[in-house]
């Protein structure tokens, strides 16, 4: 599997990222690639 690093990242966005994957009971790391795997899927 491929390795993704993110830059530049602002700190309100993980925030924000960290908060969601907590409301979904998942990881940082899971919740970013649900989010990356709906997106990407929505637009077939």
């Amino acid at each position: 599997m491929t390795e993704l690093v993110v830059n530049d990242l602002e700190e309100d966005v993980i925030t924000l990222l960290e908060a969601r994957a907590k409301r979904h009971g998942r990881s940082l790391e899971e919740e970013v690639l649900t989010i990356l795997r709906d997106a990407v899927r929505d637009e077939e």
